[in-house]
């Protein structure tokens, strides 16, 4: 729960990280998702050694949360975003900030 506080406070929110006293989850995954820049998946041969959701399942889930820090990994984020697999962002300032830059 604190990393959730620091960053919900740190992506200047408006929310105070001592109000944050529970959050409800319908479902976590982590996965390896392959793109490129545009979020297109890619197909690799060791995808089939992945146990997670595809980028098809993925797409059809309604609300997705995607929680993200560090400015190098803004390409990746980015991404996931153009593709229309994140539906909210939790990330830290930094990492916002490398979101609104032009693309490179």
């Amino acid at each position: 729960m604190n990393a959730v506080r620091i960053a919900l406070y740190q992506a200047q929110s408006g929310i105070e990280p001592a109000a944050v006293i529970g959050i409800g989850t319908d479902f976590t995954a982590c996965t390896v998702l392959p793109t490129d820049a545009a979020g297109t998946p890619l197909t690799m041969p060791q995808a089939r050694r992945v146990i997670g959701i595809s980028a098809a399942q993925l797409a059809a889930v309604p609300d997705v949360i995607c929680v993200a820090y560090g400015r190098e990994r803004a390409p990746a984020v980015r991404a996931a975003v153009r593709a229309g697999y994140v539906t909210t962002l939790v990330t830290t300032a930094a990492l916002a900030a490398e979101l609104m830059k032009e693309d490179p």
